[in-house]
């Protein structure tokens, strides 16, 4: 009785270590403190670059990574994701840099396979993009309506 206890403390204590180990400590972006600066900052992200009124993301849980937290965000309507850096804040954020340097075109900067990415230092395989966009899915959905006169 007491090995198959021990047995049983051991086989659960593999599976959470496998599942933390494949699932960082994350949080969920709309339980994060910086969630204000995060939608103020993909809100102006619309009204600078949007190319249509009514306009999606979808935020994956905020991680922790090389000092620094950040999350993702699917752009349904500009067919992209936006690496985000944290701490965001609307008045300090780098629109060029979101939109230049920290955003997957998936229409242009998607290849097959690992292989096909190379030394490239933009381009991101597919398989990486469907586990960003199933992170996503299943994150924070933010509506946002571009304004009226931003071009």
């Amino acid at each position: 009785m007491q090995r198959i206890m021990v047995a049983s403390v051991l086989m659960f204590m593999l599976f959470v270590g496998t599942v933390a180990a494949q699932n960082p400590i994350s949080t969920p972006v709309h339980s994060h403190p910086n969630f204000s600066g995060i939608v103020a900052t993909l809100k102006e992200l619309v009204a600078r670059e949007g190319k249509v009124t009514r306009n999606t993301f979808f935020i994956a849980d905020v991680r922790p990574g090389d000092g620094r937290e950040y999350s993702y965000a699917y752009w349904k309507e500009d067919k992209s994701i936006t690496i985000l850096h944290l701490p965001l804040e609307k008045e300090s954020a780098s629109y060029a840099w979101l939109y230049g340097k920290a955003r997957i075109d998936l229409e242009t900067d998607v290849v097959p396979t690992r292989e096909d990415v190379g030394n490239s230092s933009f381009l991101v395989d597919r398989a990486w993009v469907n586990e960003i966009l199933k992170e996503c899915a299943g994150g924070f959905k933010l509506s946002v309506v571009k304004p009226r006169g931003k071009s």
